[in-house]
């Protein structure tokens, strides 16, 4: 999905973060048997990490505001 979304980013690169997500709990895992083929590892959002998203992404939207005020100043 995420590189259907343009992102680009590699098995390489999301397992780490998403072990690290897990360490600080950030998401919870759940080993889940296959009808066919091995089990998968499914992951999704605690509350805590809920919480840190919607943090980053009002401080995303700051930043994003502040930046689209200055470059209307300059224009």
């Amino acid at each position: 999905m995420l590189n259907e979304e343009g992102l680009g980013i590699s098995e390489g690169s999301i397992y780490p973060l998403l072990a690290r997500l897990k360490s600080e709990k950030k998401v919870s895992t759940e080993w889940v048997e296959a009808d066919i083929g091995h089990a998968r590892k499914y992951y999704e959002l605690t509350e805590h990490g809920r919480q840190t998203c919607t943090a980053l992404l009002q401080a995303w939207r700051d930043y994003t505001g502040a930046f689209d005020r200055l470059s209307e100043r300059k224009s």
